[in-house]
């Protein structure tokens, strides 16, 4: 970030918590008057659907202010939280994000999460989204996660 003729970093806030549950969320203040910036939200709890169980971490919300995207601040959360996972042997790590947001989609995509669902009509406006994983270990990919897309996703626009 650059405020005037210095280059400033946001500081970033990390909770000490467990992440078992939904966390505080791990914020960004920006460096010059430590207003918010930038927040995630995330969980880790066991996921019994697969077999055997696995532990999966949640990135249920990011959100960064407008004037502060695009310098890397949903990045650097990203990071963080997904560190924060692996430290606690997180075995995946899902999210939603609305098909539309191609920023948040390239973001995800370049940090190593892939598209394994798409979710018709998700989200209370209408809009569909996408379910993204991020394998933090090797899983049977058969037996834990359909990473097949649907007709509509191979669908010229």
């Amino acid at each position: 970030m650059f405020y005037g003729n210095q280059a400033l970093y946001p500081k970033f806030c990390v909770p000490d918590s467990d992440l078992l549950t939904i966390s505080p969320p791990t914020q960004a203040l920006d460096p010059v008057d430590s207003s918010l910036i930038g927040v995630i939200i995330c969980k880790l709890e066991m996921h019994a659907s697969h077999s055997p169980a696995t532990l999966r971490g949640y990135i249920a919300m990011l959100a960064v202010s407008a004037a502060s995207r695009g310098h890397g601040v949903a990045t650097a959360l990203v990071k963080m939280a997904i560190d924060a996972m692996a430290q606690r042997n997180a075995d995946e790590i899902v999210l939603e994000t609305e098909e539309t947001n191609i920023p948040a989609m390239r973001l995800y995509e370049r940090l190593g999460f892939l598209r394994s669902k798409k979710l018709h009509r998700y989200y209370l406006n209408g809009n569909s989204a996408y379910r993204l994983v991020l394998l933090l270990k090797p899983t049977d990919l058969d037996a834990s996660t359909d990473f097949a897309l649907d007709e509509d996703d191979l669908a010229p626009r």
